[in-house]
């Protein structure tokens, strides 16, 4: 897996963690991991900026997905699957954890959909806990 860090905010944060969680997620899920995946930490007024922009929605949010592949089960291709973008302002507003709005973020480039598919997507939910 080749996994790409960019951290635009003041916080430390430890990229290996996120990739190992990354790894834990596609072997959970049964996915390949020959996947490249990019992880982007933030504040409000960018993704706010982001929003806006892919989403019509003029307000900052916790957390966005850009596929860009088809995640697949069994593969021999490396295959791009997308970027993951987190505010860490919205995430300490919301009380929540930046690892679980990776895995929901990295859920959404891997075709699950908690809005169209509730129940795939509590599934997938229940097999990372």
């Amino acid at each position: 897996m080749k996994f790409y860090f960019k951290n635009k905010t003041k916080h430390k944060f430890k990229p290996e963690v996120f990739k190992k969680t990354a790894i834990s997620v596609f072997k959970k899920l049964r996915f390949s991991d020959k996947i490249e995946l990019g992880l982007i930490l933030t504040n409000n007024r960018e993704i706010k900026k982001l929003n806006q922009k892919y989403r019509g929605l003029n307000q900052p949010t916790d957390v966005l997905s850009f596929p860009i592949d088809t995640a697949k089960k069994k593969t021999d291709e490396d295959i791009i699957l997308g970027d993951i973008v987190i505010s860490t302002e919205m995430a300490e507003k919301e009380n929540a954890e930046i690892e679980e709005l990776f895995k929901h973020g990295l859920l959404h480039l891997l075709g699950f959909d908690h809005k169209k598919k509730k129940k795939e997507w509590q599934g997938a939910i229940k097999l990372l806990d």
